[in-house]
C-alpha cells in the first residue's frame, strides 16, 4: 500500500510511513533469507549429498537411542554431524566413528540459568532458556551446520528446536526426519505446568510435526495416535515403528565376567564390602549365601516414583533370610541426577540407618560407560522399571536394555507396555503392594548355583530361558530393516 501511494504521487499517512521504516530491518532479513535459500537450494543443492545431521536438545552422552542412530547413520552417510549438548561422554562405538565419519564439533554447552534468576518462578527460568536457544539454534542450524540432505531430530523436546529445524530444512532444502520418543506436552502436564504453556507446546508438536519428510516412532501406539488422532502423519506410509533395541554388547555375563566386574567394585559403584558378599576377591564362584542383585535405572523425576520401590523393599525386607528367599538383597539404583534425587537419597539413608531395611542394601550411583552399565545388567538377577508413561504412548529404554541382557524385568504397568513386557519375560505392577507380590514371585524358592552366572528361582529361570532362546533382535538389524532404506533414499543426490 505504501509503495502504491508513492507511485500515484500521494503522501502516505505518517503512521504508515513510520511503520514501514521501523520494519525496514525485517524486510532486509526476509530478502537475505530468500537469497540464502536460493543459494542453498539451487546453487549448492548437491553439496549436502550423502551428509546427515543428528539433533537432540539434551545431553548427547545420555541419549542412547540418538547415539545408536549416529553409529548406524555412519554406515550409510559420508558425514554425520551431531548437534546436541556436550555433557556425558558418548559410547565407544560413537568415539570410534569420530575418526572418519562422525563430527562432534557442533556439540555445545547446556543453557545455565544465571544465579540471580535462581529464586524466580519456573516460568521465568524456562522463558530464559528458550530465549537463549532461540538465539543459538538458528545460528547453528542455518549457518554453522554444513548443508545436509537429512536432519534426524529427537522429539521431545519440541520447543524451540522443532520450529527452528523445520525452518532450517525449509530454507536450506534439507529433509527433516522426526524420531518420536514421546509427546512432550504430556510431560509438562504431568509436571503440572501452566495450561497455556501446555497448549502452546501441544500445538507446536502437532503443527510443525507435519513438516517432516518421514517419522520414526518408538512404538505402534504412538504411530496410530499421530496418524488417527492428530493427523500429524498424513500418510501412514511416511512413518514406521522403530523399536528400541539393545546393542550387541548388552548380553548375559558369565561368572568369570561377573567376577571381573565385582572385583573392580562394579566400576566403583559397589564398595569392597558389598562386592565380597557375592564372591571372594579374585574368585570365580559365587558365595552360596550371596545376596540377590536387583537393578533399577531412574532419572529421579516425577514420571518415575522411586517411593513405590522403597515401600516395596521395606515390605520385602522381613522375608529375606527366611525359608525360600535370598539371605539378603542388594538394590542398585542408577541415575545421574534429577529434581527428586536428593529427597529419595535422604529417605534411603534414613531407612537403612533405622533398620527399616535391615537385610537390604540400597546403592545409588551412575555409570558413565554404557559398557559398564551393560555389564551390571548382565550380572544382575532381576531388573525393576519404575517408568510411568506421561502419554501412555512410549516405551522405557531401560526395559529394552534389561531384556537385551536376558534380565527378567518387573515393570510399572501402562497400556503400551504390552508391546514390550509379556508374561514370558517379566511381571508388571501398579503400586507398592503389587510390586511386593511381583518380587515375591521372582525371588521365591531361591537357590544359588555357585558355578553359574545367575542365581535361580523357578520364575527367574523360566523368564531368563525364554529371553535367551527368543532374543528380541539387535539395534543394527532393526535399523537396517526399517530406517536404512528411507535414509538411503533421502541421502541420494538431489536432482
Amino acid at each position: 500500500k505504501l509503495q502504491f501511494l508513492y507511485l500515484i504521487g500521494q503522501r502516505p499517512p505518517p503512521m504508515l510511513s513510520m511503520l514501514w521504516w521501523l520494519c525496514a530491518p525485517l524486510w532486509g532479513l526476509v530478502a537475505a533469507l530468500v537469497v540464502y535459500s536460493f543459494q542453498q537450494r539451487v546453487l549448492c543443492r548437491r553439496s549436502g549429498d550423502g551428509k546427515a545431521c543428528i539433533v537432540v536438545v539434551g545431553d548427547y552422552g545420555r541419549s542412547p537411542r540418538m547415539q545408536y542412530h549416529t553409529v548406524s547413520m555412519a554406515g550409510v552417510a559420508k558425514k554425520v554431524y551431531v548437534v546436541a549438548y556436550d555433557g556425558s561422554p558418548p559410547c565407544d562405538d560413537v568415539k570410534k566413528r569420530t575418526e572418519d565419519v562422525v563430527d562432534l564439533s557442533l556439540l555445545m554447552g547446556g543453557v545455565e540459568v544465571p544465579g540471580f534468576l535462581g529464586a524466580l518462578p519456573w516460568v521465568v527460568k524456562t522463558v530464559y532458556k528458550v530465549l537463549v536457544l532461540v538465539l543459538r539454534l538458528p545460528y547453528v542450524m542455518l549457518w554453522k551446520l554444513p548443508k545436509c540432505n537429512v536432519v534426524l531430530l529427537q522429539n521431545p523436546p519440541a520447543l524451540p528446536i522443532l520450529p527452528v529445524a523445520w525452518f532450517a530444512c525449509l530454507v536450506r532444502g534439507m529433509h527433516l526426519v522426526l524420531d518420536w520418543h514421546n509427546l512432550g506436552y504430556t510431560l509438562m502436564e504431568m509436571d503440572h505446568r501452566p495450561a497455556l504453556l501446555v497448549a502452546v507446546y501441544r500445538m507446536v508438536e502437532k503443527v510443525f510435526g507435519r513438516g517432516a519428510s518421514f517419522h520414526l516412532c518408538v512404538c505402534a501406539a504412538i504411530k496410530r495416535f499421530l496418524v488417527e488422532d492428530w493427523g500429524t502423519i498424513r500418510d501412514a506410509r511416511d512413518a514406521d515403528v522403530m523399536y528400541d533395541k539393545a546393542p550387541a554388547f548388552f548380553k548375559r555375563v558369565g561368572v568369570a565376567g561377573a567376577g571381573a566386574f565385582l572385583s573392580k567394585g562394579g566400576e566403583k559403584l559397589l564398595t569392597k564390602q558389598v562386592s565380597e558378599k557375592f564372591m571372594p576377591a579374585g574368585g570365580a564362584t559365587w558365595h552360596p549365601t550371596r545376596p540377590a542383585l536387583m537393578v533399577s535405572g531412574t532419572s529421579w523425576t516425577v514420571d518415575e516414583d522411586v517411593g513405590i520401590l522403597l515401600d516395596a523393599l521395606a515390605a520385602l525386607d522381613p522375608l529375606l533370610g527366611t525359608s525360600g528367599y535370598p539371605p539378603s538383597l542388594v538394590m542398585v539404583i542408577t541415575g545421574k541426577g534429577g529434581a527428586l534425587k536428593d529427597m529419595y537419597v535422604d529417605r534411603i539413608s534414613k531407612m537403612m540407618s533405622d533398620k527399616t531395611l535391615a537385610r537390604t542394601t540400597v546403592v545409588t550411583g551412575y555409570l558413565d560407560s554404557f559398557q559398564d552399565y551393560a555389564t551390571l545388567l548382565g550380572v544382575a538377577d532381576c531388573g525393576v522399571s519404575l517408568h510411568n508413561s506421561s502419554s501412555g504412548l512410549d516405551l522405557p529404554m531401560k526395559v529394552v536394555d534389561m531384556l537385551g541382557s536376558a534380565l527378567p524385568v518387573v515393570a510399572y504397568d501402562f497400556p503400551t507396555l504390552a508391546e514390550l513386557v509379556t508374561p514370558q519375560n517379566g511381571v508388571t505392577f501398579k503400586d507398592s503392594a503389587t510390586l511386593v507380590d511381583a518380587l515375591k514371585d521372582m525371588l521365591g524358592d531361591w537357590r544359588v548355583d555357585t558355578s553359574d552366572a545367575a542365581a535361580a528361582t523357578p520364575a527367574l529361570e523360566r523368564k531368563r530361558a525364554h529371553l535367551l532362546t527368543h532374543p528380541r533382535g539387535d539395534w543394527a538389524s532393526e535399523w537396517n530393516a526399517k530406517v536404512r532404506p528411507v535414509v538411503s533414499r533421502l541421502l541420494s543426490p538431489q536432482r
